[in-house]
């Protein structure tokens, strides 16, 4: 019996839920990997600086600053399909 499965396309990748583009690539970006390292570290150094009311308003301002950036993210990952959609119509109008 030949347990080989399809290799999915893009598409059904995407369909399915395999692609994740908001999730963030460190295995695959070291620079990315060292740069979040370094604002966990930083994070760290700063909460065990706090008291425990200016931890709690520091965490307001992470979660704050968080939500902000999923509507930011979401915007601009929205906007990048928006121009590859205008690339393409533009490619197929030429020919």
């Amino acid at each position: 019996m030949n347990n080989k499965r399809k290799k999915l396309t893009f598409f059904e990748d995407f369909f399915y839920g395999n692609i994740e583009p908001q999730a963030l690539p460190l295995n695959e970006n070291p620079d990315l990997k060292q740069h979040f390292v370094e604002l966990c570290r930083t994070e760290l150094k700063i909460k065990n600086a706090l008291d425990k009311d200016t931890e709690k308003l520091f965490d307001e301002y992470v979660d704050a600053y968080n939500n902000f950036d999923d509507v930011l993210s979401f915007l601009m990952f929205k906007k990048g399909f928006s121009y590859g959609l205008k690339m393409a119509i533009e490619v197929f109008n030429q020919n």
